[in-house]
C-alpha cells in the first residue's frame, strides 16, 4: 500500500497496483493509518463477546443463563452507544477524526484491564460502559473516515478494502487469543489468570492502536465543515438528510446489518462453546472449537467482500443493498439446517454466516456514502451508528430470549427475518423511483 508521488490527494495504490482515487488532501499516510486501525477495530471490539463465554465459565455461571446475561451486557453497551454515538459523530465534525477514533481505542483499552477483574457476573457491567463509550468511537469514527478519503468512483473498493481488513483482523485477533489462552495455559497459570492476561494484552493492542492513530491520521476537522457552525446546528444535518428516501433506507439497513454483526460475534461463540462442552469437551477445548468455526466465518468474509465491492461500485446502490440483503438472509436462515453445530458440516455454516455478514455490513455503509451530504458527513455517518445501536441492542434483546427460550439459533433466524424486511424495502424504492423516471420522461416528451 503506497501513496502515488504525483498524488496530493489523487490516487492511492493498493496492494502496490490497484487504483483508488482519493479527496484533496488525504495522502498515503493517513490511508495507510486507516487501514491499520481498520485491521484492529472490529476485531478488538469483537473480542469481548467472543471471550466472554470463557469468563462466563470462570465466574461459575450457568449455561442456562449465559444468553440472557450476554443480552444484558449488550442492552447496556447499546444504551451507552445509542447516549453517545450521534454526538461523537457530530463533534468528530468539528475537532476531527483521529481524536476520537484513538480515544476510542483508549476506553476499549481500560475495559479490557478491568473485565477479567470481575469476581461475579454483576462486576461485568460496572466496566462494560467504558467499553461501549469507546466502540461507539471506533464504529463512528471507522465509518466517517472510509466516506471522507475516497472519491465517489472509488468509494465501494475502499471501503471493501477496510472490510477485508476487518475480517483478517477478526480472524488474527480472535485466533491469537486462542493460541494465547493456550500459552498462558501452558505456563502453568489457573483459569482465571489466564483470562486476565489474555484480556490484558488485549489491553496493551489497544494502546498501539490508538498512538498510530493519533499520530498519523489526518489532522484537523473535515474540510466540509471548515466553517465552524454550532454542534446542534450542525446535528440538525442527518435529521434532514433522512428525508430522502435512500438515506433513510441505509439508517434501516443500519439497524439490520449491525444487529446481524452482534448476533455473529454474541451468540455464534455462545452457541457453539455450549455444544462443545455438553460433547464432552473441555473448557479450553470447546473455546477453542467455537473460536475456530468463528474464524472460518470471517475467512469467507473477506474475499465476499472483494467480490461485492466491484458490483456495488458498478450498479445502483439500492440495487446493492436488495443482492446483499437476500444474500445474507439466506446465510442466517440457514441455521436451524445445521443439527450438529461443531460437526465439520458446520464450515458451511459458518461460510454462509460470514458472507452474509459481510454482504450486510457493506451494502449499508455504501449506501450512506453515497447518499450522505458532504457538509456534516459525520453527524450523518453517527446517526447510521446511532440506528446500527439500536440494531444491536434489539439483538442483544430479543436474541437472548429466544437463546435462552426458544433454540440457540433463534437469534440467527431473528436477523435473517430482518434482511428480508429490508431486501422488500429496498425493491419497493427501486419500484418507485422506476415509476417516478418513467412518469418525468412522459412529461418531458409531451411537453
Amino acid at each position: 500500500m503506497s501513496e502515488s508521488p504525483t498524488s496530493t490527494g489523487g490516487v492511492y495504490r493498493l496492494l502496490g497496483f490497484i487504483p483508488l482515487r482519493l479527496e484533496e488532501g488525504v495522502r498515503g499516510r493517513h490511508v495507510n493509518a486507516l487501514y491499520f486501525g481498520a485491521f484492529f477495530s472490529i476485531g478488538l471490539l469483537t473480542f469481548i463477546n467472543v471471550q466472554q463465554g470463557y469468563l462466563f465459565t470462570n465466574l461459575g455461571i450457568p449455561e442456562s443463563e449465559w444468553g440472557g446475561l450476554a443480552g444484558g451486557l449488550l442492552l447496556l453497551n447499546e444504551l451507552v452507544v445509542l447516549a453517545t454515538v450521534y454526538l461523537l459523530g457530530t463533534l468528530s465534525d468539528r475537532v476531527g477524526r483521529r481524536v476520537v477514533y484513538a480515544l476510542g481505542f483508549s476506553m476499549v483499552g481500560i475495559c479490557y484491564v478491568l473485565y477479567p477483574l470481575a469476581t461475579t457476573a454483576e462486576h461485568l457491567f460496572l466496566s462494560r460502559p467504558l467499553f461501549a463509550f469507546g466502540a461507539a468511537c471506533i464504529s463512528a469514527m471507522l465509518a466517517s473516515v472510509i466516506n471522507d478519503y475516497p472519491e465517489e468512483a472509488s468509494r465501494s473498493r475502499f471501503q471493501a478494502a477496510a472490510f477485508i481488513l476487518n475480517g483478517i483482523g477478526i480472524s488474527v485477533v480472535n485466533g491469537m487469543a486462542g493460541r494465547l489462552i493456550e500459552g498462558y495455559k501452558g505456563l502453568g497459570l489457573e483459569s482465571v489468570m489466564v483470562g486476565r492476561a489474555t484480556f490484558g494484552t488485549a489491553a496493551g493492542a489497544c494502546l498501539v492502536v490508538a498512538v498510530v492513530l493519533i499520530i498519523f491520521l489526518k489532522p484537523g476537522a473535515p474540510a466540509q465543515v471548515e466553517k465552524r457552525e454550532g454542534l446542534f446546528r450542525t446535528a440538525g444535518v442527518a435529521f434532514r438528510a433522512s428525508r430522502n428516501p435512500r438515506v433513510a433506507l441505509a439508517y434501516v439497513g443500519a439497524l439490520v446489518s449491525r444487529g446481524d454483526l452482534a448476533v455473529v460475534s454474541v451468540f455464534y461463540s455462545l452457541w457453539l462453546r455450549q455444544v462443545g462442552m455438553e460433547q464432552g469437551l473441555t473448557s479450553e477445548e470447546a473455546q477453542a472449537r467455537a473460536v475456530l468455526f468463528y474464524i472460518v466465518a470471517q475467512a469467507f468474509a473477506v474475499p465476499w467482500a472483494a467480490i461485492m465491492a466491484p458490483i456495488l461500485d458498478r450498479i445502483d446502490r439500492v440495487a446493492g443493498i436488495a443482492i446483499a440483503m437476500f444474500l445474507a438472509a439466506c446465510g442466517y436462515l440457514s441455521m436451524p439446517f445445521f443439527p450438529d453445530p461443531i460437526s465439520n458440516w458446520m464450515f458451511l455454516g459458518a461460510a454462509l454466516i460470514g458472507m452474509g455478514e459481510m454482504c450486510a455490513q457493506l451494502s449499508a455503509i455504501a449506501l450512506i456514502g453515497k447518499e450522505a451530504p458532504v457538509r456534516g458527513r459525520g453527524s450523518v455517518i453517527g446517526l447510521f451508528s446511532f440506528f446500527g445501536a439500536v440494531g444491536i441492542m434489539a439483538s442483544g434483546v430479543f436474541g437472548g430470549w429466544l437463546f435462552d427460550n426458544w433454540q440457540s439459533y433463534g437469534p440467527f433466524v431473528m436477523v435473517g427475518c430482518g434482511n428480508v424486511v429490508v431486501f422488500s424495502l429496498a425493491l419497493i424504492l427501486l419500484r418507485h423511483e422506476t415509476r417516478r423516471r418513467k412518469a418525468q420522461a412522459g412529461l418531458v416528451a409531451s411537453s
